[in-house]
């Protein structure tokens, strides 16, 4: 499921569900294509393997999830047929 998730964000925009360090559910719809990142480095998109840093969309900032609490995905609309 990483490598899936990880083509879908380099491809547009994805609607990730997970569950935040504090128990909370969150919903982020999040990218890594550069041309959809709000600042020039993109060099954020590295870190631990059991974390993925996101373009956050709507917050304009990098955000990050833990796989482990990946709760499911969706790619927009626009993708789901490329």
């Amino acid at each position: 499921m990483n490598q899936t998730l990880v083509d879908q964000l380099k491809l547009g925009i994805v609607t990730l569900n997970f569950r935040k360090r504090d128990g909370s559910l969150r919903k982020m719809r999040g990218t890594l294509v550069p041309e959809l990142i709000g600042i020039e480095t993109y060099s954020r998109n590295t870190g631990p393997e059991h974390i993925q840093c996101v373009w956050d969309i709507d917050k304009d900032e990098w955000r990050s999830f833990r796989w482990d609490c990946l709760i499911d995905f969706e790619p927009e609309q626009s993708q789901r047929a490329a």
